[in-house]
């Protein structure tokens, strides 16, 4: 359908009718296009935020998968442990020492040192995994924040195609109508 066409169809003079119509296809493309602007802010912001959620499920993954690799390193840790108090035990027995007094301090003072070995493994599980949880808490916040944005940009562009449209709409009553006569 050609301009002449769409602004006889509108009811344009004859003389105006291509610039009526040339003005119609005008205001429909830019309302089209205003559309798709709003459309893809709105699935930009909504992938964003599904990305973000992927991202801190990951992360919240990670900080159990800390947690739980720290554990099992303390558990390591005292195992080792109860085996060189066994062995501190055996070689006391076996050279004649008596397990009271310096044996039993210098056996006490092991078995502190490897509890707090498998502390500090558990403190560095817990430390890393709230960091984890950090970045998972960082990237849905992020995420809302992303889909919050295309919102209002999708609100933006909408009002922005509007004033485009008026803008346009107006122009086309403005125009001087010509006529054979002048």
């Amino acid at each position: 359908m050609g301009f002449t066409t769409v602004g006889l169809a509108l009811g344009a003079s004859a003389a105006n009718a291509a610039y009526v119509g040339a003005a119609a296809y005008g205001v429909a493309a830019t309302a089209v296009g205003t559309a798709v602007t709003a459309t893809g802010q709105i699935q930009a912001g909504k992938s964003q935020s599904e990305w973000n959620d992927y991202n801190a499920a990951v992360s919240r993954q990670n900080a159990i998968a800390a947690q739980q690799s720290a554990e099992y390193d303390a558990g390591r840790t005292r195992e080792a442990g109860e085996k060189l108090k066994s062995r501190q035990r055996v070689l006391y027995a076996k050279s004649g020492v008596s397990l009271e007094g310096t044996p039993t301090d210098v056996m006490l003072g092991t078995a502190e040192d490897i509890e707090m070995d498998a502390m500090a493994i558990i403190r560095r599980g817990l430390i890393g995994g709230q960091q984890y949880q950090s970045q998972a808490n960082l990237s849905e916040m992020q995420g809302s924040a992303a889909q919050t944005a295309s919102y209002y940009g999708a609100g933006s562009s909408l009002l922005t195609g509007i004033g485009d449209i008026a803008e346009m709409k107006s122009g086309v009553y403005r125009k001087p109508v010509y006529t054979a006569d002048r």
